[in-house]
């Protein structure tokens, strides 16, 4: 519901203008002045996304909290600034998709609850014999990255998460295609003994010594298509996230997240891109899009984006919660008080969900043991975690992978029974949810969506979203205030 107010006046992202058709004027057909999205966004994505995160969880509001503006963008004309401001307006929409979400993921656990629960007490013990040790076949990178020890963010880092962004589009463009190539099948029908044996590594490993702060730096970037008619190519935009969480409550939480410049996907969308004119934006609705405008040296060899937007968090949570909400609010001193045993830990699942009176089947389960797969869970409670998830039925291993770091991984379908949806352009594409596990350690190394089938002109398989963890671990440093960035949410 739009909030009235006494003395109507001009709101911010709104400025009438006598010019008819100016960017921030009234339309020639005498409708309502147009809004200035870039700055609307600026405004309010991190409030909204905020509000949308502490009901959903960081991963799921970065899409709520796009198509919140999105939609505003689209319903720009039924705006009535007379009637009321941006703010309350854009909270009635992110309120309408976040009420439209619960709907739909009631009606997929009404369908789930359809489906018989496989037991999962033959997969809890069994699997040691025949495995190497898990600590000597672990190769030195993995060993150093979780050892203790001080961070140093250089120019190497840079080429690291620029080697992100250059993989993945390497294999993404206008044609579609898998960014990390065809999947390599495992073993087992639906490769979910890969899960088991991952397992067993994990909880072979030694417990690891915490620092003062868990960090984990990361790149995510989402693809859109941009052009008319035939001639559409794909825009890549990223973010860079730096996250700290301390281990005692008492000190600072510290998140800064940089949104980067985007471009054209791959060789085909830039001679595309070029043969529209170069464009470096698209108008208003460029505002939607997190990444900003098409970098200066898109197209060019070794072109890395460059930052249009830096945002951090500094706040004490004198209750310690953790950065993954999915399963619950927990803390370092909870994930150490969680079961070892997989059927025990189902059960606390279950549990939880009939405390927050959430649907107890699968798909809520599916997402506690993601939740503690992206959490610095102990070893063992990882391999839990692995077991509890290759028991549930819509748990799919999608195959072995390269990561866009050079480094192994096994793709995991979560809920595959089930889809979401993105949008590509102007239309609505199928796509599923993956995760990446580290094969030895069973850790989370990073998130994807893919397109489920053939749509729009995009193969079924393109990665068409990503996060990258490019380094995670325990550390003795802490954080300290960036210099020339604005403080605020972060999500």
């Amino acid at each position: 519901m739009i909030a009235p107010r006494s003395a109507p006046g001009p709101e911010p992202g709104y400025a009438p203008d006598p010019e008819p058709g100016s960017r921030t004027g009234f339309e020639a057909d005498g409708s309502p002045p147009v809004l200035d999205f870039d700055r609307i966004f600026d405004d309010h994505f991190t409030e909204i996304h905020r509000y949308v995160a502490r009901r959903l969880d960081v991963h799921a509001a970065d899409d709520l909290a796009a198509e919140t503006f999105l939609r505003a963008f689209r319903d720009r004309r039924r705006f009535d600034a007379a009637r009321g401001e941006i703010r309350p307006w854009l909270y009635g929409i992110a309120t309408n998709l976040l009420a439209k979400h619960r709907r739909n993921e009631i009606r997929r656990w009404k369908a789930l609850a359809r489906t018989a629960v496989r037991d999962t007490a033959g997969h809890h013990g069994g699997h040691a014999e025949g495995h190497e040790d898990a600590e000597t076949a672990r190769p030195a990178r993995h060993r150093a990255r979780l050892r203790p020890r001080p961070w140093a963010w250089t120019a190497a880092t840079a080429a690291a998460t620029a080697a992100v962004i250059l993989a993945v589009t390497a294999g993404v463009g206008a044609g579609g295609g898998s960014a990390d190539g065809p999947a390599t099948a495992v073993s087992a029908p639906d490769g979910r003994q890969a899960l088991l044996d991952i397992a067993v590594r994990a909880e072979a490993l030694p417990a690891e010594t915490p620092g003062a702060y868990w960090r984990r730096r990361s790149v995510a970037g989402s693809f859109t298509r941009w052009g008319d008619g035939s001639a559409r190519y794909m825009v890549l935009f990223t973010t860079e996230l730096d996250s700290w969480s301390p281990r005692d409550p008492r000190d600072p939480a510290f998140t800064r997240l940089d949104r980067m410049e985007g471009r054209p996907a791959a060789s085909e969308d830039v001679a595309t891109w070029r043969e529209q004119g170069a464009p470096r934006s698209q108008g208003p609705k460029d505002a939607l899009r997190r990444g900003g405008p098409i970098a200066e040296c898109a197209g060019e060899p070794g072109c890395t984006p460059k930052p249009v937007g830096c945002t951090y968090s500094w706040q004490v949570d004198p209750k310690g919660i953790l950065y993954d909400r999915r399963m619950t609010e927990l803390t370092f001193a909870d994930l150490e008080a969680l079961p070892r045993d997989a059927g025990t830990l189902l059960e606390r699942f279950k549990a939880i969900s009939r405390e927050n009176r959430s649907p107890s089947q699968e798909q809520n389960w599916s997402f506690s043991a993601v939740s503690l797969l992206n959490l610095p869970s102990p070893p063992g409670l990882r391999a839990a975690a692995l077991r509890v998830l290759a028991g549930l039925p819509g748990t799919r291993v999608a195959g072995e992978i390269t990561d866009p770091l050079g480094r192994p991984g096994v793709a995991v379908r979560i809920n595959a029974d089930e889809t979401g949806e993105t949008e590509i352009g102007d239309a609505m594409v199928p796509i599923d949810y993956q995760i990446v596990l580290d094969p030895v350690t069973g850790e989370m190394t990073g998130e994807r969506s893919t397109v489920v089938r053939d749509a729009e002109g995009v193969t079924a398989g393109t990665v068409i979203g990503y996060a990258a963890y490019t380094e995670q671990g325990w550390t003795g440093e802490r954080p300290e205030r960036p210099e020339g960035c604005k403080e605020g949410s972060v999500g």
